[in-house]
């Protein structure tokens, strides 16, 4: 990127990724405007800090001095974005410096020590404890995180520190964006099929992971221990087997203590408040980074017991004697299937509810029957229609194909009837799952189930 860039424009503002690359640069003092299709919590929360947004795809919204000052202008976009937008269109025909997300993400922290996290899942819990703890560091710290933190209620985390500076980035696989990063060190949690709208097979995503191993400098790669055989030279975290892992973990009212095996002996006494099983493997993780990158004992016993979770992650929205409701991102069924086993181990012999939204036409395609076994395993499942996101449908792929193929009670519901459905239900707990708009549905349903339930 040039130093002479003084505005940004970023198309598709309001994404989880491409909202922190605005709070960046908003924080570095640039100019930043943008467009997307709808008003979101996320694009006010852009408009207060000083962002100029527009939701019509109209080049006449944007702002004269983008115009006026081209070359001082940066455009940030996402695959996610379609080619025919008339915005983009008109940014690519009057020769505008366009990059993707990706690129800009690699040069941010291109001059500085760089921390990443990837996995098709478990990453933005991990990047999200990695940053809070390194909160603690003296060095300067720039977090991108794929979700909003509760601690900072931001997806975007910065502090001022002493001489170094560090970077911390949630590592994308869609596109093969992570491969924009050269990290000092890095976190691979899993590689389990994904994405295969872009990568056709899954040969091929394990053979950009394996490329991006390889950008990691040497012996700074952390694994998750079940990836042993994909990457033999790597430091390996996990509940068992492993360099770094918890010994004999008691789960407690709020989350889990325990001890801490590592290379250089057993820290004792750490405390997690934080439910689930597989956010306890996220946690071994960041803090197997964290101490390998000199973060003290001290300050991780003291910082970690005050992360508070991330929005829509294995979220407690209502806990009461009556109901419990837990909202979490899960859209591949291996993350669904982690997300129900640690509901069932903290809550068994409870009836649980389970809404799921299936994210992307593709994804239910190429995973249908894996999404119908796992879903299977809730007692009772209402089925919202496929959230499209970037694509348009596919004959013959939706809800009603899923619904066949599971064994347990499901029923079809739109968002429109979904709240009294909900209401005519008996249950113990509430699970809501997905990452399309059923984010949207969670504060409503929160309001209905404290009044009603």
């Amino acid at each position: 990127m040039k130093k002479t860039i003084e505005n940004i424009f970023i198309l598709g503002i309001g994404g989880i990724g491409n909202s922190a690359i605005a709070k960046y640069f908003l924080n570095s003092g640039k100019t930043v405007a943008g467009y997307d299709k709808t008003s979101s919590p996320i694009t006010k929360h852009l408009e207060q800090l000083g962002s100029s947004i527009t939701y019509e795809d109209n080049f006449n919204h944007i702002p004269p001095i983008f115009k006026q000052r081209k070359n001082a202008c940066l455009v940030v976009y996402t695959p996610a974005i379609p080619q025919e937008l008339k915005l983009f269109q008109f940014f690519r025909t009057n020769n505008f410096d366009i990059r993707k997300r990706s690129e800009v993400l690699g040069q941010i922290s291109k001059n500085t020590t760089n921390l990443s996290v990837a996995g098709t899942h478990g990453k933005t819990t991990t990047t999200a404890i990695l940053a809070h703890l390194m909160m603690r560091h003296q060095a300067s710290i720039t977090a991108f995180v794929g979700g909003i933190t509760s601690n900072y209620q931001s997806n975007f985390i910065q502090k001022e520190g002493e001489n170094e500076n560090i970077s911390i980035t949630e590592a994308d696989e869609f596109d093969r964006s992570f491969l924009q990063l050269k990290p000092q060190g890095a976190i691979i949690t899993s590689t389990d099929a994904d994405h295969l709208d872009i990568y056709k097979n899954e040969q091929n995503l394990e053979e950009s992971f394996q490329t991006f191993a390889q950008q990691v400098a040497k012996g700074n790669l952390i694994v998750n221990s079940r990836l042993k055989e994909k990457f033999p030279n790597a430091i390996f975290y996990g509940l068992k087997d492993a360099d770094y892992m918890p010994i004999q973990p008691l789960k407690t009212k709020n989350g889990w203590q325990f001890d801490l095996k590592t290379p250089k002996g057993i820290y004792k006494d750490l405390c997690l408040n934080y439910h689930g099983q597989h956010n306890l493997e996220n946690t071994i993780g960041a803090l197997s980074l964290a101490l390998h990158f000199g973060l003290s004992l001290e300050k991780i016993r003291d910082q970690l017991p005050s992360f508070n979770g991330i929005k829509r992650r294995f979220e407690i929205v209502v806990d009461s004697k009556k109901i419990l409701f837990i909202d979490d991102y899960a859209h591949h069924p291996k993350e669904i299937e982690a997300t129900l086993n640690s509901v069932r181990d903290s809550y068994p012999q409870k009836n649980i509810l389970g809404v799921f939204q299936p994210h992307l036409f593709s994804r239910t395609r190429d995973f249908m029957a894996d999404f119908a076994k796992a879903l299977s395993k809730l007692d009772k499942c209402f089925l919202l229609p496929i959230y499209p996101a970037r694509e348009k449908p596919i004959p013959g792929i939706n809800s009603s194909k899923l619904a066949q193929q599971m064994t347990n009670s499901v029923d079809l519901v739109s968002k429109k009837d979904l709240p009294n459905k909900i209401l005519e239900e008996s249950f113990d707990v509430l699970l809501t799952l997905g990452a399309g708009d059923i984010g949207l549905m969670v504060n409503p349903l929160k309001k209905i189930l404290e009044n009603e339930k």
